[in-house]
């Protein structure tokens, strides 16, 4: 450790529409406050990280889609504002390396890697652990509106998610 992990996201999409997946802090769904450490995890429910409960991957989130003309964007946006609601480009600081958006046949990936310190032994990194494993995963897909990747990215409706990526069904192991 550290260790590089490779990520590929990917979501069936109509022309027009983006897909995001997100990182948020650790799992807690079925914690009770004593197995919180006695913590608060405020923004636990919303688009927003809590800072207290997070891993090295916790409030980033990657947007990708393929712009008017079909040239792939991929944005490093945050979610800091607000418990919910807009989301903000940020600069990209080089945590995620190897990054890829391609859109083709209705479907759009995103694909990068993490060089993280994921857990101790080859077993915390397993995709079912629970070092690696309670890393909660956002994703939500949207319209996009104008041309570039600066275009705006429409509200997600109910095209969203949020869960660690060992809840049972769903994550799929390679």
């Amino acid at each position: 450790m550290p260790c590089d992990v490779n990520f590929t996201f990917t979501a069936d999409t109509a022309p027009g529409e983006y897909v995001s997946i997100g990182f948020k802090e650790r799992g807690a769904e079925y914690l009770n406050f004593t197995l919180t450490r006695g913590e608060d995890i405020p923004d636990y429910w919303g688009m927003r990280t809590s800072t207290n409960w997070i891993t090295e991957l916790s409030g980033r989130i990657l947007v990708g889609y393929g712009d008017a003309e079909g040239a792939p964007c991929l944005r490093h946006m945050s979610a800091s504002a607000a418990y919910v609601g807009a989301v903000d480009d940020v600069p990209d600081d080089g945590a995620l390396i190897n990054l890829a958006v391609t859109t083709a046949n209705g479907k759009t990936s995103i694909e990068f890697t993490h060089n993280g310190k994921f857990g101790a032994t080859t077993q915390d990194i397993h995709w079912k652990s629970q070092a690696f494993g309670v890393q909660r995963v956002m994703w939500a897909k949207g319209p996009v509106s104008g041309r570039g990747c600066t275009a705006e990215l429409g509200y997600h409706g109910g095209v969203r998610a949020v869960a660690p990526l060992s809840f049972p069904g769903y994550g799929v192991q390679c």
